[in-house]
């Protein structure tokens, strides 16, 4: 009986462990949609939470287009935020950019 509880507990931390690895930005968006600003508007987003994508991102009259990010998971255990975000294109003077 102690094995099948044993097993239980590893097979719920797994589940919730794969569970948080591969949640949909998409997903994640939904979730926290009730605590982000109104009159932010978030465009298509795509990818993970760890590695993902919004099309369009617009606050206060600002548009951000291609935002992309892409967060170290294994820094988030040592209890630091490591990632890299980039949005816009350089080339396009008409949009703003940035790394």
């Amino acid at each position: 009986m102690k094995k099948i509880a044993i097993l239980i507990v590893v097979f719920l931390f797994a589940f919730i462990f794969f569970a948080l690895l591969k949640t949909p930005a998409a997903v994640a968006l939904n979730l926290a949609s009730p605590h982000l600003p109104k009159d932010l508007q978030i465009g298509l987003a795509s990818g993970s939470i760890w590695q993902g994508r919004i099309m369009q991102l617009r606050y206060q009259g600002e548009q951000i287009n291609n935002l992309n990010w892409d967060v170290s998971g294994w820094a988030l255990f040592t209890g630091q935020l490591k990632g890299n975000l980039k949005f816009g294109d350089v080339r396009n003077t008409d949009e703003m950019s940035g790394r």
